[in-house]
């Protein structure tokens, strides 16, 4: 067995079986990564050090090489603008990797591995299936063994920032927030026909290409006699806000471009937009909850992650080089790799044309993120990480 990727002498009895379920060729894919020159960090010093530890290097270079080859569906050249920024990235989300389990050492916090082999099953049933979490795993972890350790470290971000356990809503905050939100103002309401051509995040450049080809012949044919387009009544704040902004110029009758949402490339028909209407309370009462727990979980995350970012020592030279190099990234727009807080902008995502081609980086940077139901931890504080 000598010359087999270290990782795999690391994975527990039930990873093994799963790796095999997995099929030899992501071990093959994993052996190919792990081997690969990785010309990656040419500096004398290491990529990062926390409270006087390194971060693991190896570590780093696998992540980034495999993440080189996935990043929004092409090739990131080595030395580019966007590799010092996807390096950025990785340096930095390895750097409070290594916070938070500190932490939960800290807090003797725990996380089993049949709590890891639960989660690595809702990863595989989210992405659907074996096939798509072998695709996933060669794309941004090289091994399974590193999807289990983000999985792992996903488990104790949530549990020492204290977010397992949501606070019951009295009713009067609930109504307080529907005054001032929804309840403030009337809502105008959409009856439209829609197709969506499904995308998965596993889904290679080719069938992004070739779904969006689909959702274009889709267009001239949505609405009309025959059609299976889905036909609802819709608030125009429940529609993607991809789909609403497309929308919202159209008079009735009219269809909107091929637009690119979380779900996929859809296509909409406006048949009617209705007079603006208050929603009552009880229609919006689960909404809202959902929301105001949404939003308390992000503070109560941001504040813990802020907590040990402030209280650390870290040096981090991956993001120093990428920061020095921002203004050049930006002349060649691919700055958007690195990790994005709330709030940022989100570029216009309608695709211009039947065969438009993939829509840009900066667009693709949010919608290929990793799925939080994979180990994307950072997705509760609102940043967006590859």
């Amino acid at each position: 067995m000598l010359g087999w990727p270290r990782d795999l002498w690391l994975l527990n009895k039930k990873s093994l079986l799963q790796w095999r379920a997995l099929g030899p060729a992501a071990l093959l894919a994993s052996t190919a990564i792990a081997a690969a020159p990785s010309e990656l960090w040419d500096e004398p010093g290491p990529v990062a050090v926390v409270d006087g530890h390194e971060v693991s290097r190896s570590r780093f270079e696998r992540l980034v090489n495999a993440r080189r080859n996935s990043l929004q569906g092409r090739r990131v050249e080595s030395g580019s603008a966007a590799d010092k920024a996807l390096q950025a990235a990785v340096a930095s989300q390895l750097v409070d990797e290594a916070l938070i389990e500190a932490a939960a050492r800290g807090a003797d916090i725990r996380v089993t591995e049949r709590e890891v082999d639960s989660a690595l099953d809702a990863c595989s049933r989210h992405v659907g299936g074996s096939a798509n979490l072998r695709a996933l795993v060669d794309s941004r972890f090289s091994t399974l063994e590193e999807l289990r350790t983000q999985l792992r470290i996903a488990l104790l971000f949530e549990r020492a920032a204290g977010l397992a356990n949501a606070p019951e809503l009295p009713e009067a905050v609930l109504r307080e927030h529907y005054e001032r939100t929804v309840g403030a103002f009337a809502v105008v309401e959409f009856s439209i026909e829609e197709e969506t051509v499904a995308v998965a995040v596993t889904d290679a450049p080719e069938e992004l290409a070739r779904k969006q080809a689909q959702a274009a012949e889709l267009r001239g044919r949505v609405g009309a006699q025959g059609s299976k387009a889905r036909r609802r009544r819709v608030s125009e704040m429940d529609l993607a806000p991809e789909l609403r902004e497309a929308i919202a110029g159209l008079e009735e009758g009219g269809v909107t471009p091929v637009v690119r949402t979380a779900e996929g490339y859809v296509v909409a028909k406006l048949v009617k937009r209705h007079p603006p209407a208050r929603p009552s309370f009880e229609s919006v009462r689960g909404a809202l909850a959902d929301e105001l727990r949404h939003i308390a979980r992000r503070q109560q995350a941001r504040g813990f992650m802020d907590t040990l970012r402030k209280e650390a020592d870290v040096l981090n030279d991956a993001a120093a080089r990428h920061e020095a190099s921002v203004p050049a990234a930006s002349d060649e727009g691919l700055a958007s790799v690195a990790p994005q807080p709330a709030g940022a902008v989100r570029p216009s995502a309608v695709v211009a044309g039947p065969l438009a081609p993939t829509p840009s980086v900066s667009l693709l940077t949010r919608f290929d993120a990793l799925p939080r139901q994979c180990g994307n931890w950072a997705s509760i504080l609102g940043e967006v990480r590859p």
